[in-house]
């Protein structure tokens, strides 16, 4: 039987090259465990261990992993109808309860003051619930696995950074124009991904790092950052509505539409949560295994595995003879 690091198969592995390493003109269907080598039907063996069937390397023996591609079951735009569901885990449903709370806590104050409690006490909360949102939504559950975590709170200190330099060069402009609010609107997608496959902020704000992300993503990004727009504009509306309210003691309206627009701004992190599972790849963020498929399905290997070696014949054992 054939020598094997590892007789039982290996999990499915994403893997950007797809083309065989000893036939570059042929596609990959497998990888191997031992050797690395990407391999196609004609260097894969199948190998037989007890009952249990297995592809094997024709070049080293080892065994193989399945290499899988992306392909969504759903594209981006048929996704973008569940964006209204959010993905409620106890950390979103805490923090969004936190959240408001705090916008009721400050409903009095006014100005600078009122600006200075929201970047201080309710930016963080809000980003991590935002990164959470969207990696939930990627990833196809309600919440993010604890283990999971640094993957929120990296994005969401990233961006916590971002908005207090956004802040200050929107203020220091002095530009209220709506094509500014536009502009902002159709960028900020390509931000945040950024963000959320872990850039650096120096690559996500870079103009070539957006540039590159918009292009790669095509026509989903256009779609996207038109939903970011149109639900921008509406979460504005009811931050305008709650700072009327609250001016005019309306009781609680303020903190009602404080809500609204904090449910407006976490669906925009459900929409880039879809993006991501349906194109992510594209811009480097690893897809949920439910959205991979095999490289070459059905693909049968034909070749056949390096002949067993022979161990070297064993020597027998030297009697000495002792003198009386």
């Amino acid at each position: 039987m054939p020598a094997r690091a590892n007789p039982s198969p290996g999990r499915p592995t994403f893997r950007a090259s797809k083309h065989c390493s000893r036939h570059p003109s042929s596609p990959a269907a497998w990888e191997c465990i031992g050797c690395g080598e990407l391999l196609c039907p004609d260097c894969a063996a199948a190998g037989v261990v007890g009952n249990t069937h297995y592809v094997g390397c024709s070049l080293c023996g080892g065994a193989t992993r399945e290499l899988m591609v992306p392909g969504a079951l759903h594209s981006f735009p048929r996704r973008l109808a569940g964006a209204l569901s959010l993905p409620v885990g106890p950390f979103t449903l805490g923090s969004g309860v936190a959240i408001w709370a705090l916008f009721w806590a400050f409903r009095h104050a006014e100005g600078w003051a009122r600006a200075g409690w929201v970047f201080a006490a309710i930016a963080p909360l809000f980003w991590a619930t935002f990164f959470s949102t969207l990696r939930a939504s990627a990833h196809g559950g309600a919440e993010v696995p604890a283990e999971a975590m640094q993957h929120v709170v990296k994005p969401a200190g990233g961006a916590w950074a971002a908005t207090a330099l956004v802040t200050a060069a929107w203020s220091a402009s002095g530009i209220r124009a709506p094509c500014m609010t536009v502009l902002v609107c159709a960028t900020a997608p390509s931000l945040l991904l950024g963000l959320a496959v872990e850039s650096s902020l120096a690559s996500a704000f870079s103009p070539a790092g957006i540039w590159q992300r918009v292009r790669a993503l095509g026509a989903d990004y256009a779609l996207a950052a038109g939903v970011f727009v149109l639900v921008g504009l509406l979460a504005h509306a009811w931050g305008l509505s709650a700072a009327f309210a609250r001016q005019n003691e309306l009781g609680p309206l303020g903190p009602f539409f404080d809500a609204l627009m904090l449910y407006a701004l976490l669906v925009l992190g459900r929409v880039l949560g879809l993006l991501l599972a349906s194109r992510g790849d594209a811009i480097g963020y690893p897809l949920p295994p439910g959205e991979l498929i095999p490289a070459l399905p059905g693909a049968t290997p034909r070749g056949a595995l390096p002949p067993k070696s022979e161990p070297p014949p064993r020597k027998r054992p030297e009697f000495i003879e002792l003198d009386e």
